[in-house]
């Protein structure tokens, strides 16, 4: 079956987009900042567990994403704030408890907050509903920033066949999860 949700159509086929402020390259930057539970089983790991048995806590895989969050994220804020480049960031709700200063500095930047889950695991089969995590999580972040988000990547990219009518229920008009083309699918 083909993509139900977005026609097959050869990019080059495609109509070019037209300038944006007469400017002919359009790039949006997302970092993707994210509250990896310590208390649970990393949803990814890089180091394989021992024996392939899996541990809690798993202290090597947190640990990088943990250092992304310490180390990493001050230096893309430098960055992006030197150069003076617009931001968003597909933002867990959860960091606002567990990273309360990450959260702070990209509010205070001003970058753009996509809805991305409360916690990094998959949302699909969590109590209470999909439903339920995505509206929880939208709240939280309209709560801390005073703007409710626009936009949403699952986490993992994961999504049910009924999520995108839920983010449409919600409030949201972008969805980044289909990786399909070099250029937004309208």
């Amino acid at each position: 079956m083909a993509n139900p949700r977005i026609p097959y159509l050869l990019s080059s086929d495609r109509a070019a987009l037209p300038p944006l402020d007469g400017k002919r390259i359009l790039v949006h930057l997302v970092v993707n900042v994210e509250n990896w539970q310590f208390d649970q089983p990393m949803p990814r790991t890089i180091v394989t567990p021992p024996h392939g048995r899996e541990t809690v806590p798993d202290v090597p895989n947190f640990s990088w994403a943990d250092y992304g969050m310490r180390a990493g994220l001050p230096r893309i804020l430098k960055a992006f704030a030197s150069r003076r480049l617009p931001a968003s960031t597909s933002f867990n709700a959860g960091v606002i408890d567990a990273y309360p200063q990450a959260a702070k500095a990209m509010r205070d930047a001003g970058w753009e907050f996509i809805g991305h889950g409360m916690h990094q695991k998959a949302i699909n089969h969590v109590e209470g509903g999909e439903e339920a995590v995505i509206g929880a999580s939208l709240d939280k972040i309209a709560d801390f920033t005073g703007r409710r988000p626009r936009g949403w990547l699952s986490p993992g990219l994961r999504e049910t066949v009924d999520t995108p009518e839920i983010l449409k229920r919600k409030g949201i008009d972008y969805v980044c999860d289909w990786v399909i083309d070099d250029r937004p699918a309208w």
